[in-house]
């Protein structure tokens, strides 16, 4: 677990080489790590962009369920970067899920400069 407390925060050249991979030629063909591939979709979520890239967010959310494995987020902790986040909790709910904060089955998660800062019990009821 030390050695996954020590990832630092997915760097934006991470996650802009998961949309640049895409941008090349409408598809994923480069390996990219599951934080990377949820940062760029709640990124691209938030940007206008043409018509023509309409496709970019289902195709990486598609990549984000094949490469993210099933995690446990009841082991994130404050302070731990998004990329140690995404090899813990493995893929959260991407529908529900913004730039600042990821949400799981049982958490809420937000975000702060890369590092956990918040962290909500989600009920359902």
């Amino acid at each position: 677990m030390r050695a996954l407390a020590a990832l630092a925060p997915v760097a934006a050249a991470a996650w802009l080489g998961v949309v640049n991979d895409w941008l090349d030629n409408n598809r994923l063909d480069k390996p990219h790590s599951c934080a990377a591939l949820v940062v760029a979709f709640t990124q691209l979520g938030g940007m206008s962009y043409p018509q023509a890239y309409s496709r970019a967010p289902r195709d990486i959310r598609a990549a984000a369920r094949r490469t993210c494995r099933r995690g446990d987020a009841t082991r994130i902790r404050l302070g731990m970067s998004n990329a140690t986040v995404g090899a813990v909790a493995g893929l959260p709910r991407l529908a529900l899920s913004g730039r600042g904060c990821w949400v799981y089955t049982t958490r809420r998660i937000c975000f702060t400069h890369g590092r956990v800062s918040k962290i909500q019990r989600v009920t359902h009821g």
